[in-house]
């Protein structure tokens, strides 16, 4: 399938759900008249909230000219009620709070990700678990969002036998968008640099992005950080652990530090990808959770003495000009 027809898919489906969402109500029915579009838009516009507002309009509009209708959005009324609603100041909902995942969870993820690849006959399930598992264990021990790992491409990182470097644009504390790079040394346990060289064999010979698309081929481009999300709530979904978000994970490296005796300071001047301080109503909001687990389940002594040395002696950011 080119492009162009996948486009003209989606666009169809996304008029389908536009209708759908106008005829969600018993009340309401095609073909309509202004007054009626003027309710819609009170009923479900009311708090400011105008995402998908002009779609969903132009769609009730084409929908009754296709079928030789007046255009009630078109209507004085409709188009006055919009601007209206328009300039009326957005009421945000407030988001529950989700805490970040603790080292336990971190090593249950990255180890059902690695049981998935190790037993599955299909290639395609094989390859989407290297995937997710090195970008999982980037995120966590490089601070970086999903997003932006996403969006690497294959000359934007390093491997050596020590060290593994990575550079990206990061959103710093003053709003721009500095290219940076960072620079980790391979750890004994949870190592991203072998996750990311399991993906590497895994992966053919790559000229673009290091992740690209596993599904639909045809469309060039990087893996959707969508989908990595949605396979990581999966796993969670079916593990011992609620309540936890991966959106997070600077401070789920933030935390574990913590409990392993290092001090606010120390993790500020040591970790390369706070460019800012870190919210101190975060951590403190976190702290407060209930059922937040503690402890490095799984890390053995040797292992978390090796993982404070190569955090001490191996992180590093520098521009990526220098």
């Amino acid at each position: 399938m080119d492009r162009n027809a996948t486009t003209v898919r989606r666009n169809a489906v996304a008029s389908q759900k536009a209708l759908q969402h106008y005829l969600a109500s018993p009340t309401r029915s095609l073909p309509a008249l202004a007054y009626e579009i003027c309710i819609y838009l009170a009923d479900c516009y009311a708090c400011g909230d105008i995402k998908r507002l002009g779609f969903r309009l132009a769609t009730i509009g084409r929908w009754h000219q296709t079928n030789e209708f007046p255009d009630p959005t078109a209507s004085p009324a409709v188009v006055a009620l919009v601007r209206q609603i328009r300039g009326k100041p957005r009421i945000r909902r407030k988001e529950k709070l989700q805490r970040p995942p603790s080292i336990t969870e971190i090593k249950y993820i990255a180890e059902a990700m690695q049981h998935r690849s190790n037993t599955s006959s299909d290639t395609r399930i094989k390859k989407t678990a290297c995937r997710n598992s090195a970008i999982f264990l980037i995120s966590f021990w490089f601070g970086l969002r999903i997003a932006q790992i996403c969006r690497l491409r294959a000359k934007d990182i390093n491997i050596t036998e020590t060290t593994l470097t990575i550079t990206t644009d990061y959103l710093s504390g003053k709003g721009g968008q500095p290219r940076l790079s960072f620079q980790l040394g391979r750890l004994p346990a949870l190592c991203p640099s072998s996750a990311l060289e399991n993906w590497l064999r895994y992966s053919s010979k790559l000229d673009g992005y290091l992740f690209p698309r596993t599904t639909r081929k045809s469309l060039p481009g990087p893996v959707g950080s969508r989908a990595v999300q949605a396979d990581l709530k999966r796993l969670m979904g079916s593990s011992p652990f609620a309540g936890v978000s991966t959106r997070s994970m600077r401070y789920s490296l933030y935390f574990f530090l913590t409990e392993i005796g290092w001090t606010r300071q120390k993790i500020l001047e040591t970790l390369p990808f706070y460019g800012r301080v870190p919210s101190k109503t975060r951590i403190g909001n976190t702290r407060n959770l209930r059922s937040m687990p503690s402890g490095h389940s799984g890390i053995s002594a040797a292992e978390l003495l090796s993982i404070e040395s190569v955090l001490s002696n191996s992180c590093s950011r520098q521009s990526a000009l220098d």
